[in-house]
């Protein structure tokens, strides 16, 4: 099952990687000499061919292609894949750390973002892929679809922002204020499913 949800999100993780990292990561409406950058998104191509796209693109390639690599590469990247989730929850918390408390429940972005991606999102989709299971498509991927939305918003709100020097502050807000609300939504959305 994992490996069949590591498929299915594929697709999320290429959408994530380019046109999110252009979203999360654009200063065309920062401010320059007084006046509002025109044109930010020249560098669209250097946004896209990003690190993490280059390497989702990299692990796509490996997995599908019969390439073999020594053991020695493996043995190398398996400890820095297992850091990069424990950088990402680092950074999120130094974020977090610089911001008032207050300031942490009193965002309404963040609680848009949670109730947008844990709520809505698995009504929405698990909703549709359950009427698609009820006329004969496979149980699993209305399991993937739900599993894929219920989840909270990812570190890369916060990651992508802060790795070219913006601020990661609603991210580490809408983080975390996700994080709080999935201790009630995840359950509450696998007893729905498990019920249907």
């Amino acid at each position: 099952m994992l490996a069949m949800y590591m498929i299915f999100t594929l697709p999320t993780s290429i959408g994530i990687n380019t046109y999110g990292y252009l979203i999360l990561t654009d200063k065309s409406a920062d401010e320059v000499d007084g006046q509002a950058e025109k044109g930010g998104k020249s560098d669209l191509l250097k946004r896209i061919f990003s690190p993490p796209m280059i390497g989702t693109f990299l692990g796509l390639a490996f997995g599908l292609l019969p390439i073999t690599l020594p053991e020695i590469v493996y043995e190398f990247l398996s400890p820095a894949k297992e850091c990069m989730r424990a950088i990402a929850m680092l950074l999120t918390g130094i974020v977090l750390a610089g911001l008032p408390i207050k300031s942490l429940f009193t965002s309404a972005k963040a609680y848009a973002v949670g109730i947008t991606r844990l709520i809505i999102y698995p009504i929405v989709f698990g909703g549709i892929t359950y009427l698609l299971y009820v006329l004969g498509l496979p149980k699993e991927i209305f399991i993937l679809t739900v599993c894929l939305t219920a989840l909270p918003a990812g570190m890369n709100v916060v990651v992508f922002p802060e790795s070219i020097g913006m601020s990661g502050k609603e991210g580490a807000q809408a983080c975390f204020i996700s994080y709080l609300m999935v201790i009630i939504t995840l359950p509450l959305v696998f007893w729905v499913m498990s019920a249907l």
